[in-house]
C-alpha cells in the first residue's frame, strides 16, 4: 500500500509606492496538489477469499490573482483609509479511481490485464470553478475615538445559480 502526495504552491507579490499613502499590490498564486494511493487487500483478510486491488488518484489546480490599492492618510486628528481591489480565483479539479476484486493471487497487487473486465469498477471526474470579485472597505477616525466604517464585495462565481452569477454584500 502506498500513499504519494505533492503539494505545490508558487507565489509572488509586488507593490508599487504611487505617492505617499498609496500603494498598489499584486498577487499571483498558483497552487497544484496531487494525491494517488495504490491500495491492497489481501485474500487472507477478506471474507470473499479474494484479494481487492484499488487506485485513486485526486489533482486540484489552483490560480488565483489579487490586485488592490490602498490608501493610507493622517492629518492631525483624522484618519482616513481605504481600499479597494479585485481577486480572480480559478480552481480544476481531476479525480479518477479503479478497484478490482476476483484475482485469487495475492502476487498480483496492481490492477493489470489478469482482471477481467466485470471484476473491475471505477469513475473519472472533471470539474471546475470559477470565482471574481470586486471589493471596496474605508474607514474615517476623529481623534482615534469615532469611528465611521464600511465595505463592500461584488463577487461573481461559477458556483452560483445560472440565473444570479453574482451577488452584492455591503456591510
Amino acid at each position: 500500500n502506498t500513499d504519494q502526495t505533492v503539494n505545490t504552491t508558487l507565489s509572488n507579490f509586488a507593490r508599487l509606492d504611487i505617492f505617499k499613502g498609496l500603494t498598489l499590490n499584486s498577487q499571483l498564486t498558483f497552487v497544484y496538489s496531487s494525491n494517488k494511493k495504490n491500495f491492497y487487500e489481501p485474500s487472507t483478510t477478506r471474507t470473499e477469499g479474494d484479494g481487492l486491488a484499488s487506485y485513486s488518484l485526486y489533482t486540484r489546480r489552483n490560480l488565483s490573482s489579487d490586485l488592490y490599492l490602498s490608501y493610507f492618510k493622517t492629518m492631525e486628528n483624522h484618519e482616513f483609509t481605504a481600499l479597494a481591489g479585485q481577486k480572480v480565483d480559478y480552481n480544476r479539479y481531476e479525480d479518477m479511481g479503479l478497484n478490482a476484486i476476483g484475482f485469487g493471487s495475492d502476487a498480483i497487487k496492481v490492477i493489470n490485464n489478469r482482471y477481467s473486465q466485470d471484476e473491475i469498477n471505477g469513475f473519472t471526474d472533471l470539474s471546475a470553478n470559477a470565482l471574481i470579485s470586486y471589493f471596496a472597505r474605508f474607514s474615517y477616525k476623529f481623534k482615534k475615538r469615532y469611528i465611521i466604517s464600511g465595505s463592500f464585495s461584488l463577487d461573481g462565481s461559477s458556483r452560483f445559480g445560472s440565473e444570479n452569477r453574482f451577488g452584492f454584500f455591503p456591510v
